[in-house]
């Protein structure tokens, strides 16, 4: 009997670069979590990189829908030789997609959805890179769950669409906190408030902020 699939094994599946979503407050510190992945190329539509002038990372900014069809062809090309890709942040690149957008309807449901769909797909596209890791940062925005009875954390995007979708579309999801003392840490594991997760198995509940090493875990090297 021929069959149009094939049956493959877990134990088959390998590594071509790990997939990571971080969701954070203002200043908690995600423009500067990119500059601790190895070789990273940022792709950024905000002014808030002023904190990496000593690290020397190359950028690229977004100010346009075709702005950010060009990078994602350069990245997915043979040219591109960055190790890791940076989009800090998603959230920030999605309003200034919006306001493009809405140039071009009169309707504002329109362009939200014009917006939506782009960036679901666009967050595909980046998320399969092969051979890459990406990391995509969000900002972070309080839901109050009058069911439940509590306040929750999770990844902000203009619009619902990207912010219901972002949850599931990654293995990886983590909320970066700044402890009392100041210190900075990543959440890797769900509770009451934020959802988080870490489907590799490899990472604590807690770990320091450094992509590097997060990835180096994840990997088993």
């Amino acid at each position: 009997m021929i069959m149009a699939f094939v049956i493959k094994n877990t134990s088959e599946i390998t590594q071509k670069g790990i997939k990571i979503a971080v969701y954070g407050n203002a200043g908690a510190g995600k423009t500067r979590l990119c500059a601790s992945a190895p070789n990273p190329l940022i792709i950024s539509a905000e002014h808030g990189l002023l904190s990496l002038k000593s690290e020397k990372v190359d950028f690229v900014e977004i100010k346009t829908q075709k702005d950010f069809d060009e990078v994602y062809k350069f990245v997915k090309s043979e040219e591109c030789k960055y190790e890791t890709i940076c989009l800090d942040s998603a959230s920030e690149i999605a309003e200034v997609l919006l306001i493009d957008f809405k140039k071009d309807e009169k309707d504002p449901r329109q362009a939200y959805m014009k917006m939506g769909d782009y960036m679901i797909d666009m967050i595909r596209k980046f998320r399969d890179l092969p051979n890459k890791n990406v990391v995509f940062n969000f900002k972070m925005k309080i839901v109050e769950d009058e069911d439940a009875g509590v306040i929750l954390y999770v990844p902000m995007a203009p619009g619902k669409m990207i912010s219901q979708q972002v949850p599931y579309m990654f293995d990886e999801l983590f909320c970066l906190l700044i402890k009392k003392d100041g210190t900075r840490y990543l959440q890797t594991a769900a509770d009451r408030q934020r959802f988080c997760k870490d489907r590799s198995g490899s990472l604590e509940k807690e770990e320091q902020p450094n992509l590097t090493q997060l990835i180096n875990k994840i990997k088993g090297t």
